[in-house]
């Protein structure tokens, strides 16, 4: 009976150790950042949250994010380019970031994948990529009743700031996406107008632009193009690229080897600035 007690109060001990104190140590010092999924996410923030003087800012998804890392002039460019999971309302949030530092900015680049517009916060990456990183009392002035409707559909929400689970890549089995999803989800209409205000009121040229696109979405993207010309989007449809499926990867999305060194970030960037 004393060795069984012996090794259950170790085993508590350790249980204690693994579970609340290593946890409690990386979120204290940061070190979750580095190692969870999606640790871009949180070099995004940090980033966004810096004094510069860099004037032009990149935001985008993974697609952006890949194209653009060996290709771009870091002395213009602030590059917070991250992963379509944030959604725009993520996009947004960092954007106040950059602007409540006081930075001085004049051109927003927004390089998205037309198929990125479509996140509404319902989807199996929306607890990991979004609510951890995002949602809480820092951005919470930021957020619509629809977001928090949102969010408060996935199970475990209220976990996502728990430090155990916060410093792991744990998350829960979620997704509540719609089976004929809109190209445009009702979140991202709005943060889509939110991003325009805020970059109006503060004398910010917006651009918004795609990345290189798979050819095999012509017939579906030429079809949201017609009924899609209100979003003031126009000028992005018009000038989508489609390139061979061979440049891609087998998501059809991102691009493979033959694809980054068929283009250059760069000169999308210049030839779609005003």
């Amino acid at each position: 009976m004393k060795h069984l007690s012996r090794d259950i109060f170790k085993f508590l001990v350790i249980f204690m150790i693994l579970f609340h104190v290593y946890p409690e140590y990386k979120y204290w010092t940061n070190k979750y950042q580095e190692e969870v999924n999606g640790g871009e996410v949180y070099q995004v923030i940090n980033a966004s949250k810096k004094k510069g003087k860099k004037k032009k800012l990149i935001l985008g998804d993974s697609v952006t994010k890949q194209f653009s890392e060996s290709d771009i002039d870091t002395s213009i460019y602030l590059n917070l380019a991250s992963n379509q999971a944030i959604s725009l309302v993520g996009q947004f949030c960092l954007l106040s970031n950059y602007i409540q530092t006081k930075n001085e900015l004049d051109t927003l680049y927004l390089v998205y994948h037309p198929l990125s517009f479509s996140n509404n916060l319902d989807n199996s990456f929306t607890f990991h990529y979004f609510e951890k990183p995002f949602y809480g009392n820092e951005y919470m002035n930021l957020f619509t009743e629809e977001v928090k409707t949102q969010i408060e559909k996935i199970p475990f929400h209220y976990l996502a700031k728990y430090h155990p689970v916060l410093t792991s890549n744990w998350s829960p089995t979620f997704s509540n996406e719609e089976q004929n999803k809109p190209f445009i989800s009702n979140i991202s209409k709005v943060y889509l107008e939110k991003i325009e205000l805020i970059c109006r009121a503060n004398n910010i040229h917006l651009i918004i632009v795609s990345p290189p696109v798979n050819q095999k979405f012509k017939k579906e993207f030429s079809e949201i193009k017609k009924s899609n010309e209100s979003l003031h989007l126009k000028s992005y449809f018009e000038n989508l690229k489609y390139y061979p499926e061979s440049y891609f990867f087998p998501d059809h999305i991102h691009l493979n080897k033959i694809g980054l060194t068929s283009f250059s970030f760069q000169e999308l960037l210049t030839n779609s600035a005003p």
